[in-house]
């Protein structure tokens, strides 16, 4: 009677602690950073079941700024030959936990470059000037997560 009493209070808490692990399993966002090329990176940990796949969606409003510019940066600093455009990026990743159940990686935003209509003189085109991130988030099955700060970086200063 002891040795089946030990046991179910055994499988209790250790379901329980599986419980409570589930309940406060969410992709951390470890790091967001704007790349050379203008486009987001954002660095997530997870925990997980071991030897499992998830898919993870990742989220952000953008405001793009382009101008037209030459071959060393330098804009024409009329506006009309400015755009700048706002759009909220989607991309979906699937990552895998390994043995121990720890997701690790990461899914990069590309900044919105195919929405650009600028129409540029001779000798200049279409560059990414400026661009920020706002409300970026990470969701999976097993949560949410959110990353507080925005990221901007300027490219070509007007």
């Amino acid at each position: 009677m002891k040795r089946t009493t030990k046991s179910i209070g055994l499988a209790g808490a250790t379901g329980a602690a599986l419980f409570i692990m589930g309940v406060d399993a969410r992709a951390a966002i470890t790091e967001a950073f704007v790349n050379d090329f203008g486009d987001m990176e954002m660095t997530l940990v997870e925990n997980a079941p071991p030897l499992r796949q998830f898919d993870f969606s990742a989220s952000a409003q953008v405001s793009a700024t382009y101008v037209c510019a030459n071959a060393f940066n330098q804009p024409i600093l009329n506006p009309v030959f400015r755009q700048t455009i706002n759009a909220v990026l989607e991309r979906t990743e699937r990552l895998s936990a390994d043995f121990s159940g720890r997701v690790f990686g990461f899914i990069t935003l590309n900044h919105p470059f195919g929405q650009v209509n600028l129409l540029c003189p001779a000798g200049f085109t279409p560059k990414l000037s400026r661009v920020r991130y706002t409300r970026m988030t990470i969701r999976s099955e097993l949560g949410m997560s959110s990353f507080t700060r925005d990221a901007t970086r300027v490219f070509i200063t007007m």
